[in-house]
């Protein structure tokens, strides 16, 4: 059985850069988790070793935070709880530009929601992704409380 923690470190990985060359698979029946890395971040040898590993046994990819419904739609549930509606539109208005995610921070700063906006999108992100693993029958044992984010 996995550790939650290892899995959702190996589903931080994959998702922090936004980089779609980096993955992370697990492999149920060994359990055991591969990163595959970008090669713009890693050395070869260690990408070709993540490479190897693949090529044996059955590997299931986890998934994109965009997959589990974590980017915009995200936003905009957190917006509905927490805004007027007047705010909403504005809100929305911000994706429009490429500076969206400093706007946003800036915004729910500025309106002292950005720890509420942390713990809804850390709460919500653990909840899909728990239901992902369980659809996916990737057992795991719930260590949740004892993440550090």
């Amino acid at each position: 059985m996995f550790s939650y923690n290892n899995l959702y470190a190996a589903y931080e990985i994959a998702n922090f850069r936004n980089d779609p060359e980096v993955m992370a698979y697990v492999n149920i029946k060994d359990e055991k988790i591969v990163i595959l890395e970008s090669e713009e971040f890693c050395e070869s040898a260690e990408r070709k070793k993540a490479e190897r590993a693949l090529k044996k046994g059955e590997w299931i990819e986890l998934p994109q935070k965009r997959d589990l419904g974590l980017g915009r739609d995200l936003v905009f549930c957190f917006a509905e709880e927490h805004f007027p509606v007047n705010e909403r539109r504005f809100f929305a208005g911000m994706f429009s530009r490429s500076d969206a995610y400093g706007n946003r921070h800036d915004f729910l700063e500025c309106k002292g929601l950005l720890n509420k906006w942390h713990q809804f999108e850390n709460a919500e992100e653990d909840k899909v992704l728990k239901e992902w693993l369980t659809g996916m029958e990737i057992s795991f044992q719930d260590n949740c409380a004892e993440k550090i984010r």
